[in-house]
């Protein structure tokens, strides 16, 4: 699972943006920083997603007015 960038809810071709999210407990009280891959700029992306590689799935996404 990682964050993924994308444009108009179209994560299946967006891009990841940091390390796979998956850890053995949850995150708690702490700040997650992630930077746009070499090349993309906020103009590439509209929203994120914390996208499920494996199989696809958007546990949780929000979109950039």
């Amino acid at each position: 699972m990682r964050l993924y960038g994308g444009l108009g809810g179209d994560y299946d071709n967006g891009f990841g943006m940091g390390d796979d999210l998956v850890q053995a407990s949850a995150f708690e009280g702490e700040t997650l920083d992630f930077q746009l891959p070499d090349g993309m700029t906020m103009d590439d992306l509209d929203g994120v997603s914390v996208w499920c590689v494996d199989v696809g799935i958007d546990f949780g996404s929000g979109s950039f007015q």
